[in-house]
């Protein structure tokens, strides 16, 4: 029987070397798991806006899940991470602008997301708006 790594080392190997469909899947599940334990797992900040940054696929798929509005938790995580990574424009930017202030003032204002940047679970309003550098 093969060993398995453990999840974080599994999950920053995915997102260093696996195709980007492979290191966005890896993230997703990542956040499903560390969301419910993050003081206990080490984070991947860094690995993430790193490939975020050089590669345009992986930008790609956060993008689309940030423009589908999606779950709290990836809204958040991805967001600050296309904004860290310096692909935070156009059509992207304009669905966290109004999935901000959907979440300061609308029907959005209740939610909690666990944002991967910050290691903590936090208002949404917050993870965007700080996404957005406080530019509404």
């Amino acid at each position: 029987m093969p060993r398995r790594l453990p999840i974080d080392i599994d999950v920053r190997l995915q997102l260093a070397l696996a195709s980007a469909a492979n290191a966005a899947q890896a993230l997703s599940d990542w956040l499903a798991y560390t969301s419910q334990q993050a003081p206990l797992n080490p984070p991947l900040p860094s690995v993430l806006i790193r490939r975020a940054a050089r590669d345009d696929e992986f930008a790609r798929r956060l993008a689309d899940e940030v423009t589908d509005g999606g779950h709290p938790t990836r809204l958040a995580t991805y967001a600050r991470l296309l904004s860290a990574a310096g692909r935070l424009h156009g059509q992207v930017r304009a669905a966290v602008r109004a999935a901000c202030e959907d979440a300061l003032e609308g029907t959005r204002v209740h939610l909690m997301a666990f944002d991967l940047l910050a290691g903590e679970t936090r208002p949404l309003a917050l993870a965007l708006l700080e996404a957005l550098g406080g530019d509404l």
